[in-house]
């Protein structure tokens, strides 16, 4: 049987050394974790600047990213913190850090193990040399000689994650909280310098007639010489996009208005002012103006003319309209 001295040196190394390989592997899983969180939020962020971000591609997305996490951990840190060497691999390892064994710490591990052959081989020098990789063990810390640099990296990966995270949340505080919350599918509207609504959720005007269409912006910005879009949507034809200026401000915000030219149908409309744009569409209806097909009058004759049995007065059809008395 290998000595307990040999075996409790060994499992010191094999303890110390999966310890290390799971911290720099949790380093590295860090680093992952922050840059593909951050690779989504910006995702998020690209997307909202011109349409709300698909529902199905949130969830898609969480998704994927917790697929890559699981994974990274248990490849990085699960399998690492779970993976044993066996007396053999580990005794190898320390004669090859440390020549000063000279094969006397793998010769006892090997001929010392369950099933050995041993046969015709010294008893006393097989001893011998057990006692002495005893005693070489005994005052080597095999820990001494592990290789660090993984767990340097590992670290120097998680703390440049960190910075990072912590920067952006330093620079953009309300957006990287709102990003993160979105991130995990909560519903919280991105920040942004201008935020946008029409004065009026839906417009009915005269077919052919031109229209002004006001938006409402509210930030802190100077409103005068800001330009702007509207964009005019309807089902089967191709959107049409028409500029957007200051109209006037107010303790609220500021008034955009942009000129429509006569058109026919009904439209939606969406608005977009530097990073703001309108989350709710307006809707455009034109309807067709009110055209006579038909004229039809009658003269109600005075009492003296005398009245119908059922006690009405008597009428006079006109049909053209005119009214002219008998």
């Amino acid at each position: 049987m290998i000595p307990e001295t040999i075996r409790k040196r060994l499992r010191e190394l094999d303890r110390r050394r999966r310890v290390h390989e799971a911290a720099a592997g949790a380093g590295r899983w860090t680093a992952l974790a922050v840059g593909t969180l951050a690779a989504a939020a910006l995702a998020d962020w690209l997307i909202d600047l011109w349409m709300d971000t698909p529902w199905g591609l949130r969830v898609g997305g969480l998704a994927a990213q917790g697929l890559v996490w699981v994974g990274a951990w248990a490849a990085w840190v699960g399998r690492p913190l779970l993976a044993r060497r066996s007396w053999r691999d580990l005794a190898l390892w320390a004669e090859d850090r440390f020549p000063e064994f000279g094969d006397r710490l793998i010769t006892a591990v090997e001929l010392n193990a369950p099933g050995a052959r041993t046969e015709g081989m010294s008893a006393e020098l097989l001893a011998a040399v057990t006692r002495q990789a005893e005693d070489l063990a005994a005052r080597t810390d095999l820990r001494a000689r592990l290789d660090r640099r993984p767990l340097r990296r590992g670290g120097v990966s998680a703390a440049a994650a960190a910075a990072f995270a912590a920067g952006a949340f330093l620079a953009a505080p309300e957006t990287s909280r709102a990003l993160l919350v979105r991130q995990f599918l909560g519903d919280r509207a991105i920040p942004r310098s201008v935020a946008l609504e029409p004065v009026a959720d839906r417009i009915v005007r005269p077919a052919g007639e031109e229209v002004v269409l006001q938006f409402r912006a509210r930030g802190r910005l100077s409103w005068e010489g800001l330009r702007g879009w509207v964009r005019l949507e309807s089902e089967g034809r191709p959107s049409e996009t028409y500029a957007m200026s200051f109209e006037s401000a107010d303790p609220e915000g500021a008034v955009f208005s942009a000129r429509i030219p006569p058109q026919t149908g009904r439209f939606v409309c969406r608005a977009r002012l530097r990073d703001g744009r309108t989350r709710r569409p307006a809707e455009l209806l034109y309807e067709p103006r009110p055209v006579v097909t038909r004229l039809e009058a009658a003269l109600v004759l005075p009492e003296y003319c005398g009245r119908r049995p059922d006690g009405s007065r008597y009428e006079q059809a006109r049909p053209r309209g005119d009214v002219a008395g008998p």
